[in-house]
């Protein structure tokens, strides 16, 4: 077995056979002909595949070890991993409530000094305040920071030397004392933080502040989506916008911008919807419903602010009228705890109080009022709408003033929990990290004034933790449930926090979706309501219960562009994770056994054994493959040391779908926009043994080699009789015959004519066609489509943005503070021109001597991705079809024929095409890792 004439000489016989049985002609594609073609190509790749990786040598060693195996026992998994969470969050909660405890005895005994000096901190937004102190990189945080003292940062609008922030900078200095201590007794704690209501943001340890991707810090600690959870209880908001006459123009235009920032408060807990009126009741959306504040409903909201049109007159108590039925129907699909209504207005004269007295004299219903604009009317009928319904009133005179104000509602909105001084913990949705710790989720903790200085029950702020899902995964070894096994966590929402086919998005996001269980679980009967089952059935769960449900589902494959699909049925067992909002659940094949090795060292007896078959077996041009071997533990060995192959995630799960004795070969993934040159291509065979009367896969070998080699020798080879005459087309030729070998989700493995350009991208891009008949061509379907929406796309969004504001407010932002301070209204004001102009202006009213080169940001949309099946089977399956070049033709010339069998022994399929289409063809759609924009919005 020195050369290739060990391979020839397997299937003289075979070609024999082949010559005697079948002719050629060249002006047809006989399906004979392609079929032996195909069984001969298998022939000649199961037998290098065997002797390269020692596949079977490694089996008849594997038959002298001894293995067991053990169903997995998914209800007690399931309680090991809620066990451990538990454990993990409770001993962040206990680091919060050392912070909260020592937040509020400060401030208690804290003597207020309202003639304080400016003194020296840590000012994550100054350079020469980060300068003064000892920043070093640190492989925790990924980023500069000190382990000596915490940072302070202070919103842009607010002056940094007012008393009432300087004085909360100085009590909160003794916090501290306290993170450096919670560090000490958890070093796995990453940031640990204090926000308080006046705006000042504590973190530790201390790091640079970032501003984010425009380099304009609008940031508010009191707008975070974590602060707002943990200050305030759910509930149901309508907001009323008077869209009379009078509020035309400016008016209009800077309620629109306040309903925006008073939307952006919200939190997947809280439920709301939005009334515009004049004499008539409008609803923005979702008439006579609440929808779950999500961010995606959030978006969707806002982006219809400017359908809100002035005219006519205002009939207020039909406004009041239809905000209160709206509530009473709250307890349906609302947040069912507390009721708020907030009114933007130029100023009413009309208190209906006839409306209030009939639907809110328990005053169960909080009314909240803002007086837009200019006084254009008597503002008392808002300040005593306001005042007897527990609300409060304001005034918002321009747009500058929307920050200011709007923030204050939930700060009166927090008084029922200070009033019970609860400090239940909250874990926040899942968000992509602003800073360098991707994917994470926020716990955290009010904390209240002791004393009755200020008349009242109030919070203090807000204390959090930040937890990242890789945190998470370093909990638990999850080897035993195998590559297509894998953990998940929802919210008391039903929102995923942690799950395999959440990903995080590919730039920065401000805002990323909120997504159901439901819409990345995907049933393999595409109008199954499995998926939304498993979701209503962990949220019933309840605490010592643990449920389960199975059923077929599309298992996408876990790269960048979903590109490969499968076919598994899942168990599903899931349980909540006591003393916090969240249910943890594991999926894993009804297939999948647990392998119980009887000596721990069998997976080392394994590799060994391969090394040394590798080093005694040579085989054709040794120098360019490499071979390797993964075992079921995860441990990976490949017989050169100097390798930098790393094999597809995944692999082990991906080969235990196929009947034993198959190679699994694949290229890399090639877009078509670049070349395939210098690819290798890789063939796996997964391991098998007779563990206690069950066969079960205990890992993977395989080969790595050039892929014009492979080409050469296992394809367009003369010792395969027939091919080379047939596979004969010339380059940019439309006559002539194009062979391909497809994998199981139809991307070229191999091709006669480009290799270097087709090898790895779809077949549809190559030759759509063809595809098409292979999907929905009757007796030639192979392939079946797999289309399923994605709904936490990221879209690319180039006129969000503008670089123009940037270069023109960073001499000021880097002087000093106070003059950072007089600038705030501006900075925030010029920040907001593109709001300002999408919500009055038109679309492309934009100044080319204001605007530098715009670039691209990214958003939240909703995608649909689509992969190709073939059912994994070894069966001899040979078709032969037409495709039509162009629609409403019946001439000859607008065909082409085709033969597709199976290569036995494979994953893959030849095709053999009669000529190509010409150059005009229209695209394919549906293309893997091309995923198309869908307008669908979830409600």
């Amino acid at each position: 077995m020195k050369s290739n004439s060990f391979f020839l000489c397997q299937f003289t016989f075979v070609l024999g056979l082949a010559a005697l049985r079948f002719g050629f002609c060249v002006g047809n594609v006989h399906s004979e002909n392609v079929e032996a073609w195909a069984h001969t190509i298998g022939a000649k790749i199961h037998n290098f595949a065997v002797h390269a990786t020692g596949s079977v040598a490694v089996e008849k060693e594997l038959e002298k070890l001894s293995f067991a195996a053990r169903a997995n026992n998914g209800t007690r998994m399931v309680k090991e991993v809620s066990e451990k969470m538990r454990n993990f969050f409770n001993k962040k909660i206990n680091s919060l409530r050392k912070i909260v405890a020592k937040a509020e005895e400060v401030q208690e005994t804290y003597e207020y000094d309202a003639n304080i000096e400016p003194f020296n901190y840590l000012d994550t937004k100054d350079l020469d305040s980060l300068a003064s102190h000892d920043l070093r990189y640190n492989t925790v945080f990924l980023m500069n920071v000190t382990y000596e003292l915490s940072g302070i940062h202070v919103p842009t609008d607010i002056y940094d030397k007012a008393p009432e922030i300087l004085n909360t900078i100085k009590w909160t200095e003794a916090l501290d004392k306290v993170f450096i201590n919670n560090t000490n007794d958890d070093p796995n704690l990453k940031w640990q933080y204090f926000g308080s209501q006046t705006g000042v943001f504590r973190s530790y340890p201390g790091a640079k502040f970032d501003v984010g991707p425009k380099g304009i810090d609008l940031y508010d600690v009191r707008k975070r989506p974590w602060y707002i959870h943990g200050s305030t209880s759910p509930k149901s908001v309508v907001i009323i916008v008077d869209s009379s006459g009078s509020m035309f123009g400016r008016p209009l235009l800077i309620a629109r911008i306040a309903v925006a920032e008073l939307i952006d408060t919200l939190s997947e807990n809280d439920f709301f919807n939005l009334i515009w009126f004049n004499i008539d009741v409008h609803y923005l959306a979702c008439e006579k419903k609440f929808v779950q504040a999500t961010s995606q409903n959030r978006e969707y909201y806002k982006s219809k602010l400017r359908d809100i049109q002035a005219s006519y007159v205002a009939s207020w108590p039909k406004a009041y009228e239809a905000a209160f039925q709206l509530l009473d129907h709250s307890q349906d699909d609302g947040a069912g705890c507390q009721k708020v209504i907030t009114v933007f207005t130029d100023g009413p004269t009309e208190r209906a109080e006839g409306v209030f007295e009939t639907y809110n004299s328990a005053k169960e219903v909080h009314v909240f009022t803002y007086a837009v604009g200019p006084p254009a009317h008597s503002i008392e009928a808002l300040r005593s709408i306001a005042c007897d319904n527990r609300g409060f009133f304001y005034r918002i005179p321009g747009v500058g003033s929307v920050r200011d104000v709007i923030k204050g509602y939930v700060s009166v909105l927090s008084r029922p929990m200070a009033e019970r001084n609860e400090h239940d913990p909250i874990w926040s949705s899942v968000y992509v990290d602003s800073g360098r710790l991707g994917m994470m989720i926020t716990g955290t903790l009010p904390a209240f004034v002791r004393t009755n200085k200020t008349g009242g029950p109030e919070i203090l702020g807000v204390v959090g933790t930040d937890v990242t899902l890789k945190d998470i995964d370093l909990l638990f070894d999850l080897t035993s449930i195998g590559d297509d096994g894998y953990l998940f966590l929802i919210s008391n929402n039903g929102h995923v926090i942690k799950h395999p086919g959440f990903e995080a998005h590919l730039g920065y996001l401000p805002d990323p979706p909120d997504v159901y269980i439901s819409d990345i679980e995907y049933s393999w009967d595409v109008n199954s309501t499995k998926p939304v089952k498993l979701r209503e059935r962990m949220l019933k769960t309840k605490q010592n219960e643990v449920g389960t449900m199975t059923f077929d589902v599309a298992l996408f494959s876990r790269d960048e562009f979903n590109l490969r699909v499968k076919k598994r049925n899942m168990n599903y067992y899931f349980t909540t994770v006591d003393d916090t909002p969240i249910w943890a659940g594991i999926a894993f094949p009804s297939t999948y056994v647990e392998i119980v090795p009887g000596d721990p060292s069998s997976s080392e007896t394994v590799v060994n054994f391969l090394l040394d078959y590798w080093k005694s077996n040579t085989f054709p041009s040794e120098d360019d493959v490499e071979t390797f071997v993964k075992i079921y533990n995860g441990s990976f060995n490949i017989s050169k040391s100097d390798s930098t192959f790393t094999p597809e995630k995944g692999i082990v799960g991906r080969v235990d779908e196929y009947p034993n004795d198959i190679t699994v070969l694949t290229v890399p993934y090639n877009s078509g926009k670049e070349n395939a040159e210098d690819v290798k291509i890789t063939g796996y065979r997964k391991m098998t043994t007779n563990a206690s009367g069950t066969f079960v896969n205990v890992g993977v070998v395989g080969f790595n080699m050039n892929h014009s080699q492979f080409q050469q020798v296992y394809f367009i080879n003369d010792s395969i009789q027939g091919i080379d005459q047939f596979c004969n087309a010339t380059v940019d030729e439309v006559d002539g015959y194009y062979c391909y070998l497809l994998d199981e989700n139809a991307f070229v493995v191999a091709a006669n004519v480009h290799p270097e350009k087709v090898t790895g991208q779809f077949f549809g891009n190559v030759n759509g066609e063809v595809m098409e008949q292979l999907t929905t061509g009757g007796n030639t379907v192979i392939y079946e489509r797999v289309v399923r929406t994605d709904p936490q796309g990221s879209c690319v969004d180039p006129s969000a943005g503008s670089a123009s504001s940037a270069p023109f407010l960073q001499p000021f932002l880097s002087g000093t503070s106070y003059i950072k301070w007089c600038f705030a209204k501006a900075v925030w004001f010029v920040a907001n021109l593109n709001f300002y102009n999408w919500l009055y202006g038109k679309p492309a009213a934009v100044s080319a001597e204001t605007t530098e080169i715009e670039k691209p940001t990214n958003r939240s949309c909703i995608m649909e991705i689509t992969a190709y099946y073939s059912d994994v089977n070894n069966e001899n399956t040979t078709q032969e079809g037409q495709a039509n070049c162009e629609s409403n033709c019946n001439s000859n010339a607008c065909r082409r024929s085709f033969v597709i069998s199976k290569v036995l022994k494979t994953n893959l399929y030849l095709v053999v095409v009669d000529g190509l289409c010409p150059s005009s063809e229209q695209g394919f759609t549906g293309v893997p890792g091309v995923p198309q924009e869908d307008i669908l919005l979830f409600f």
